[in-house]
């Protein structure tokens, strides 16, 4: 088992060899990457039937860790795991065996990545090295999980913006007709983007007024769909997109170049909000913001959470206990000046019934 680099006219390359009893047994070169090398080396292994060295260096073990991560995780969170543990192995070396990594040092590494990015992405690391070595504790390539014992920043809570209404309707009437429809429906549903992105029309039944939406957060990325009432304008919304539909788009909002549902990368969606909010000239809001605009008007934390698609009803109770308002308690405030400025008068008594 061996990666080695050497250079091409094109830039550095790796190659990776396969030793089976002492002897090479495959190989293969011109990888762009040193983890590319080693996810071809494990495949190598599994057709050989190899078994995989237990005292593995820190690179290695995170290749095998990613390329597992791959078959199970959506791209963006594989990326985003990806960038963490690349960070990781700069920071110890290539040469750092996985075993030899202790709560101390990795203490160092997030103390490092909370100075020169910030506390909460330094909160953000500690999850997913926290991920990786339980992972790597079940594959029995070490023993412990350190980064668990290591606290996490204390940092300042964002207070969540949510667009008043006056804004919301800036907006849309200064979005082009895709750009409208799209935020209609996010409005109208309490929807993710992915959500929104990949409605398919087998999901839109026009007759009997619904939608059904479908959602990857959940444990182990498990694929649940949850269905809602269409209200009348995104009824209209929907039939009038479906009239002019020419039979073979799948997608309620089909990428016309790839025939497929937009990106999220892509400018289209990607920047949508930042182009209609400009536009109108208002402060910039995103679609993660319209619902939480919406979820201001649900009181009840179990209609809420069916309607945001919530797994856990204590996501939905934080979410409305963050955005809640508890307009009851001006009366409140307003009975207690009365009997502090007013006395015991009758016309105070009938202002300050609220606190009895």
């Amino acid at each position: 088992m061996a990666v080695s680099k050497y250079k091409t006219k094109k830039g550095v390359r790796w190659r990776a060899e396969l030793y089976q009893d002492g002897e090479r047994a495959a190989g293969h070169g011109g990888f762009a990457s040193k983890l590319d090398a080693l996810q071809w080396e494990r495949d190598a292994q599994r057709r050989k039937l190899t078994p995989l060295p237990r005292n593995l260096a820190l690179y290695q073990s995170v290749a095998l860790y990613l390329d597992e991560e791959g078959q199970r995780r959506k791209r963006n969170t594989v990326v985003y795991k990806r960038t963490v543990l690349r960070r990781l192995i700069a920071f110890f070396g290539e040469n750092a065996r996985l075993e030899e990594i202790d709560r101390r040092s990795l203490n160092d590494f997030l103390l490092f990545i909370a100075e020169k990015v910030s506390k909460k992405s330094a909160n953000k690391y500690k999850v997913v090295l926290s991920a990786f070595w339980a992972w790597a504790n079940i594959e029995g390539y070490c023993q412990g999980n350190p980064p668990r014992q290591i606290e996490t920043f204390p940092t300042q809570r964002h207070v969540k913006y949510v667009p008043p209404q006056e804004h919301i309707m800036k907006a849309l009437n200064a979005a082009s007709p895709f750009a409208r429809s799209f935020m209609l429906a996010i409005v109208h549903t309490a929807g993710r983007v992915s959500e929104v992105r990949e409605l398919a029309w087998e999901d839109v039944d026009l007759e009997r007024r619904t939608v059904r939406l479908w959602t990857s957060k959940r444990r182990g990325g498990n694929r649940e769909s949850r269905t809602l009432p269409l209200s009348k304008t995104l009824f209209d919304v929907l039939a009038a997109m479906n009239a002019e539909r020419t039979g073979g788009e799948a997608y309620v909002f089909t990428n016309q170049l790839t025939g497929t549902c937009y990106s999220r990368q892509g400018r289209e969606i990607k920047y949508l909000f930042h182009r209609v909010c400009e536009k109108a000239e208002v402060p910039l809001f995103t679609a993660h913001s319209l619902r939480h605009f919406v979820a201001t008007y649900f009181n009840d934390p179990r209609r809420a959470q069916k309607i945001l698609g919530h797994e856990n009803l204590k996501t939905t109770e934080m979410y409305l206990h963050d955005l809640g308002v508890d307009v009851g308690a001006a009366d409140v405030f307003e009975s207690i000046t009365h009997e502090i400025t007013h006395g015991d008068d009758s016309e105070s008594k009938k202002g300050s019934t609220v606190l009895q």
